[in-house]
């Protein structure tokens, strides 16, 4: 198998497909670990992979220059977030300033990074989630943003660092990330194992939520004939 970077150390970040133009990469999901596969057969051996790569080539460490906390002071969209809804406040700034938002939400069984269609489509993005997104698709549709937008990326850190590697350079200036605070996170199949314990599975899901105000854990809800099963 010939790998991105070293077997088993992919972030899944997934900036190599992305910017390969031949289309030889595939990302290859396990509980264990993900790998950016390259096919032999189209590579070109044009060394772009390698260049977006993370792992090939990290992105320096800067310091922080300051420490804040905070919370939105909107007592109702605080009960519905899972972390005090700072995240929500700073994108409905940034949309209300006309900016592009992207994050993670989840839609028809999967995780995915998507742009935010405006500030009532927020909440569907609102809580935490603690699997890894699939940002296919985004990285190529906000280099095009930023050409004339500003672009407003929430999401991991792995993520956001694949997505400066991407862009590059050019327009970079119009590009804000706000990285999330992250131990490692799990491939969906992880969470996929769990629910088929109990006869679940993420497709049949219309919503899913890892925080809860009531109770520790996950609540995961499908609709059956409109009523809500919860384990």
């Amino acid at each position: 198998m010939t790998t991105v970077c070293k077997e088993n150390s992919c972030t899944g970040c997934m900036a190599c497909t992305a910017v390969c133009a031949k289309n030889a990469i595939s990302v290859e999901t396990a509980p264990e670990a993900y790998n950016a596969v390259i096919d032999t057969a189209l590579c070109v051996d044009c060394g772009a992979c390698r260049r977006v790569c993370q792992v090939d080539a990290p992105l320096p460490l800067l310091a922080p220059r300051q420490w804040l906390q905070g919370w939105t002071a909107d007592d109702a969209q605080r009960s519905r977030s899972a972390s005090g809804g700072a995240a929500y406040e700073i994108e409905k700034a940034f949309l209300q300033g006309g900016g592009h938002v992207w994050t993670c939400r989840f839609s028809d069984g999967g995780f995915r990074i998507e742009e935010v269609g405006g500030v009532d489509a927020l909440q569907a993005f609102a809580n935490s989630k603690y699997v890894k997104s699939d940002p296919s698709g985004a990285y190529a549709a906000i280099r095009e943003q930023l050409r004339t937008e500003r672009v407003l990326f929430v999401g991991l850190p792995c993520q956001a660092a694949g997505l400066k590697r991407y862009i590059g350079e050019k327009n970079a200036e119009r590009l804000y990330t706000a990285d999330l605070i992250c131990h490692g996170t799990p491939s969906p199949q992880m969470l996929e194992i769990f629910l088929q314990q109990y006869g679940r599975t993420l497709g049949d899901a219309s919503d899913i939520s890892f925080r809860t105000k009531t109770n520790a854990g996950i609540r995961y809800q499908v609709e059956v004939d409109s009523v809500p099963l919860e384990v």
